[in-house]
């Protein structure tokens, strides 16, 4: 997996410059103190004591003044940095998560509708070829004694191509299910970019604590100043507690990503296990045809030549494999969703590796805009169904609305 590196925006500033200021002003304050106070003490009270000693002592006052104003000025803008800095970490790394927090359970529940679209169709598909076996033991009954015709190769030759059909049928939802494992993987790609928010999360806890630090020796300097570092205490003092609302917000942000974390294996486990069930009811009804166009073949061979019924059982066959064909028509629908969701989980990934490379280039990163995301996924959608599991509801009862097979 690949590691995140610091930002270049995020350059430590040492700890050793906030005592540039103090060390400049301490020794000309002295030494005018010192001075003057030499002077009067030497020369005792008097006109020339003041007129010299007097000089020293404003000098050395003026200095120190100076050199103070200096260093409080310089530590207001570290200060306004570190607010700065900490603010945009704050908006870049938060959005994601409330992105993913809305959009994975909206994949969950369109995954959840194709599935119990395509579990629909297939036990109506198996009720379809019961009720076609049974119409072929009548005929079998009706025509045992007969002997074969010329209407037998016509049969062999239909069956043949019903059976070459229902398998073209049958390829399809072998298309449909790789395409789902597809989705799976590509939802199996997302959760890793979590460990990379969570780099992410730890590197915001690492400012904070190093702004903390930075408040804290400030607010030693301040108190060295006297009353004349009150001022800067209380900024020092704003700065820490900014520094500990990071710290607090990326404790929050690390329990979000878990939770994401959390809801993508739980989400990639039920689709698994949906998708094995699938492949179980997949083969049995792909055991199903064969076992039914086998007996068909057999069916067959054993006809009479009451060619009349033959004509009227094999007209009412047609109509029946023509509309299980129709039904079997679902995967249309089911391929558009899970088509749908896979390119939403591209463009996210997308998102995410421009994101990335922006952060580790030390350029400005754009947060997501979750609103706008999902705006965007409404408008692609293609089913009704797609519409209403968006909002929070699964479809019991899929309809054909607004929806054409051709």
């Amino acid at each position: 997996m690949m590691k995140l590196q610091q930002p270049k925006y995020q350059k430590q500033i040492p700890l050793g410059q906030k005592s540039e200021s103090v060390d400049f002003f301490l020794p000309p304050l002295l030494v005018g103190l010192f001075g003057g106070i030499s002077w009067f003490w030497s020369e005792g009270p008097g006109l020339k004591a003041f007129l010299f000693g007097g000089p020293l002592v404003a000098f050395g006052v003026a200095a120190g003044w100076w050199a103070w104003s200096h260093h409080q000025s310089r530590v207001q803008q570290i200060g306004n940095a570190q607010q700065v800095q900490m603010k945009r970490l704050h908006q870049e790394c938060s959005a994601l998560p409330l992105l993913c927090a809305d959009v994975i359970p909206i994949w969950s529940r369109q995954v959840e509708t194709a599935r119990k679209q395509t579990e629909t169709a297939i036990a109506e598909l198996a009720q379809r070829f019961a009720s076609l076996v049974e119409r072929l033991y009548a005929t079998i009954a009706a025509s045992r004694q007969a002997s074969f015709g010329g209407e037998n190769k016509r049969a062999v030759e239909f069956f043949t191509h019903s059976e070459e059909v229902l398998q073209g049928v049958v390829d399809s939802l072998r298309a449909t299910q790789l395409e789902r494992i597809k989705m799976l993987n590509e939802v199996l790609r997302l959760s890793e970019h979590t460990e990379q928010l969570k780099q992410m999360t730890k590197e915001v806890g690492v400012i904070a604590r190093q702004t903390n630090l930075l408040a804290f020796n400030a607010s030693i300097e301040a108190a060295k100043a006297g009353i004349a570092g009150r001022g800067f205490a209380v900024v020092a003092e704003s700065v820490r507690a900014l520094s500990n609302h990071a710290a607090d917000t990326g404790k929050d942000m690390v329990q979000t990503i878990d939770y994401i974390s959390e809801s993508i294996s739980k989400t990639v486990g039920s689709a698994q296990q949906e998708t094995s069930q699938d492949a179980r009811i997949l083969k049995y009804s792909e055991e199903q045809i064969e076992g039914v166009m086998s007996t068909f073949n057999q069916i067959v061979m054993d006809l009479t030549d009451s060619a009349e019924t033959m004509q009227k059982q094999a007209e009412g066959i047609c109509q029946e494999i023509e509309s299980m064909l129709v039904e079997l028509q679902f995967q249309d629908r089911t391929s558009q969703i899970l088509g749908q969701v896979r390119d939403n989980i591209g463009e996210l990934a997308t998102a995410l590796r421009a994101q990335i490379t922006a952060y580790k280039s030390g350029e400005p990163v754009e947060p997501l805009d979750a609103k706008a995301w999902l705006e965007k996924m409404t408008q692609s959608y293609a089913t009704f169904e797609q519409h209403v599991a968006h909002f929070g509801k699964l479809s019991q009862h899929p309809t054909d609305q607004g929806i054409t097979f051709f």
